[in-house]
């Protein structure tokens, strides 16, 4: 299998490397972070997306949630995955030494560059993995679909 690696966008950069300064100033806190600006802040679940001849498959790894904790939305081209994984109940007289679990609200936005049968959009979500299909077309109409996600 043929990995390529594609240029991050800017934007993707600059949420790295906040991620990174946050993760390193974390380490010097007596407290081990300020739990609360680290569970407020906006996170991004990893995705992967490929592309076949006839499909993109986009696969986003966003695990503990079920399917209406998120809402997949296809507009003129962009695909925006959104949602809300609720924060972790705080166990009484502990201390948290590491946190990397990530919970809040979240948004990804992809653009793809050819247009897809919005009709056609599938989506699954199983074992932590939101998998969506998207079918490519010839045709330039792209109108806006909610997808529903099956479980």
């Amino acid at each position: 299998m043929k990995t390529i690696k594609s240029p991050r966008r800017l934007g993707d950069e600059m949420d790295h490397l906040e991620h990174e300064l946050d993760a390193f100033f974390e380490t010097f806190s007596p407290r081990g972070g300020d739990l609360l600006r680290v569970s407020a802040k906006k996170w991004r679940p990893p995705c992967d997306v490929l592309e076949t001849k006839t499909a993109f498959i986009l696969r986003m790894e966003i695990a503990g949630m079920k399917p209406n904790d998120f809402s997949v939305i296809y507009n003129a081209g962009r695909l925006t995955v959104s949602g809300q994984r609720e924060h972790w109940p705080q166990e009484p007289d502990t201390h948290y030494r590491q946190l990397e679990l990530n919970s809040g609200y979240f948004e990804r936005v992809i653009r793809l560059p050819v247009p897809v049968e919005s009709e056609k959009i599938k989506a699954a979500y199983r074992d932590g993995i939101l998998e969506i299909n998207l079918p490519k077309t010839r045709a330039k109409d792209r109108p806006r679909r909610i997808i529903k996600i099956e479980p």
